[in-house]
């Protein structure tokens, strides 16, 4: 099927030579791959001491550094908009998550950890897609559980 369609051979094609090439594009600092990934990041060691503990409040880092690419994923993105306490609190819901979860949701639980480690999806279609079905898939019969999460 491989060799017989050119349209799906070129996609795997391209696909295969992207994933191969993750070592060398994750060394470039401006590769969508180190972007994705890394995001804004360097940008941490500039705060104070109080900002890295607090930040400095939601989508503020890019007018705090004067910056228009803003772009980092969602686990940079809440360390520098909430500093560690954020993003402890974000680790925390996420395992009070897996905990509450039912087995048949920790698939949408992965998928939903992935996103937020390769997208700045914070409260867009996608979070809030994946965070229905993880609710909705939940133990509990609850429909409050999510507010009751427990750090």
């Amino acid at each position: 099927f491989y060799n017989t369609v050119d349209s799906l051979k070129d996609l795997i094609d391209y696909y295969v030579n992207r994933i191969s090439n993750i070592g060398s594009s994750s060394r470039r600092e401006n590769s969508s791959f180190s972007q994705r990934i890394f995001g804004n990041i360097a940008l941490f060691s500039d705060y104070n001491s109080i900002n890295k503990i607090i930040g400095v409040g939601f989508n503020q880092y890019p007018l705090f550094f004067g910056i228009n690419k803003d772009y980092s994923n969602d686990f940079v993105s809440n360390l520098l908009n909430f500093g560690y306490i954020g993003l402890l609190f974000m680790i925390g819901a996420l395992f009070s998550m897996i905990r509450r979860s039912a087995a048949s949701s920790r698939t949408f639980i992965l998928i939903f950890i992935m996103l937020l480690a390769v997208d700045h999806s914070w409260f867009g279609t996608m979070f809030f897609y994946l965070l229905t079905w993880i609710v909705m898939k939940s133990e509990t019969n609850q429909k409050d559980w999510f507010l009751k999460i427990k750090f």
